[in-house]
């Protein structure tokens, strides 16, 4: 009887006559008349065997009686010196033609993450891939989305919406009012200063604010009025012409309305009041210094005067005052004249174009606030100067006469 690993043909004599087990086939039990083959997944490269190797990992065993592994398996490669797991980044197929002899990197699109892929994973939705041989995808920017599985580049979110980093859809985040999105966007852009956006999905703002009024960011309406948050109307002291930012009203002008929309709407200061800060809403308030004038030009501009001899100035005055007869100044930057003082008259004097101060004249006396001298009454004289009432004037003394008024000394001497 043949041992374990041997067998004979029927009409063999002896135990020498027992063959050895053939390449490719097993026997396992004494006395076999014919060997076994090796199963699918099993080979056997020596003779006189009891059982069959299994096949090589990284191998193909896919007949019956295999001596040696027909080829690499799915995941593996022949490197020329057997089969090799495929590594990561790559890729090894089953080849029906015969072993596969190198990796093939994942491609554009795909990923291999672990050893011994006999195909790449696609890229997820919200990911990519823009290279070979890659073990991982990339997730998809902000501004752009991925919709597919195995995209191999990104696409630019739309105009009218924007886009968060993994986004798979293209419309998920529509621009709300008071905002806008260009292609491309990653976030919603405040709509900026002097400008609105009415509408949901804009690529753009509407356009300018209105005149009159101001539109800060996020304004969705173009005569916005809430409290200054997205806008409000001009204030008082400004004009905005809806496309720049309120101007303030220049020194020399005020404005006390709202809703000013042009330079014009800014009105030039009152004669005798000052208006010499920027965005003066009371053009009222400030009244020109007592003591001197003031005059504002059609820009404007504001020229202080001192009041001159002659003249007074109050508070607000928008030109110097003649002194009136009977008073008089002959200081400069007066706010008041001064009363003419008994033993002076105060007249208009035609050469200097203002009233002066003058002593009274012999012959003459001068009451306080006095326009003009009056003359001593006939029958009275008076020889010296700056007399203030007719009690001062003398009486024409005995043997003399007084003919006229206003004698500074008797006319002449009586005769029997």
């Amino acid at each position: 009887m043949p041992a374990k690993g041997f067998w004979k043909y029927d009409g063999l004599l002896g135990y020498t006559d027992c063959l050895p087990c053939t390449l490719g086939h097993y026997c396992d039990i004494a006395g076999m008349n014919s060997p076994n083959d090796c199963a699918i997944g099993t080979y056997q490269d020596t003779a006189g065997q009891i059982s069959c190797k299994p096949c090589t990992p990284g191998y193909l065993c896919t007949s019956l009686a295999l001596i040696q592994p027909t080829g690499c398996t799915a995941g593996y490669y022949n490197s020329g010196a057997g089969c090799v797991i495929c590594s990561a980044s790559n890729y090894c197929p089953y080849s029906a033609t015969g072993a596969t002899t190198s990796e093939t990197p994942a491609p554009l699109g795909y990923y291999s993450d672990v050893n011994g892929l006999d195909s790449p994973k696609p890229c997820n939705p919200g990911t990519y891939q823009d290279q070979t041989g890659q073990i991982s995808c990339k997730s998809c920017t902000s501004g752009n989305y991925c919709p597919t599985y195995g995209a191999s580049s990104q696409i630019q979110c739309p105009a009218g919406y924007y886009c968060l980093a993994g986004d798979t859809k293209p419309n998920s985040r529509p621009c709300t009012k008071g905002h806008y999105c260009p292609a491309g966007s990653s976030a919603e852009i405040d709509c900026p200063v002097n400008q609105y956006c009415e509408n949901t999905q804009l690529s753009a703002p509407t356009g300018s604010c209105f005149p009159g009024f101001a539109c800060y960011q996020r304004a969705s309406i173009p005569t916005p009025d809430d409290g200054g948050v997205t806008g409000e109307m001009c204030q008082p002291g400004y004009y905005c012409t809806g496309n720049s930012a309120p101007v303030i009203c220049s020194p020399g002008f005020y404005n006390d309305k709202y809703g000013a929309s042009v330079v014009t709407d800014c009105l030039v200061c009152p004669p005798g009041f000052q208006c010499t800060a920027s965005g003066i809403i009371n053009g009222y308030a400030s009244s020109c210094a007592a003591g001197v004038y003031c005059i504002t030009d059609a820009a404007g501009v504001i020229t202080t005067f001192p009041c001159d001899i002659g003249y007074y100035c109050p508070a607000g005055a928008e030109e110097k005052i003649k002194c009136l007869p009977g008073t008089y100044q002959d200081q400069t930057g007066q706010s008041v004249c001064k009363p003419c003082e008994q033993g002076y008259y105060c007249a208009y004097d035609s050469a200097l174009g203002y009233v002066v101060r003058k002593i009274c004249d012999n012959g003459f006396y001068c009451p306080a606030n006095s326009e003009k001298e009056y003359p001593c009454p006939a029958g009275t004289y008076y020889s010296g100067a700056s007399i203030f009432s007719s009690t001062s004037c003398i009486p024409c003394t005995d043997g003399s006469f007084c003919l006229f008024k206003g004698l500074s000394a008797v006319t002449g001497t009586c005769y029997d």
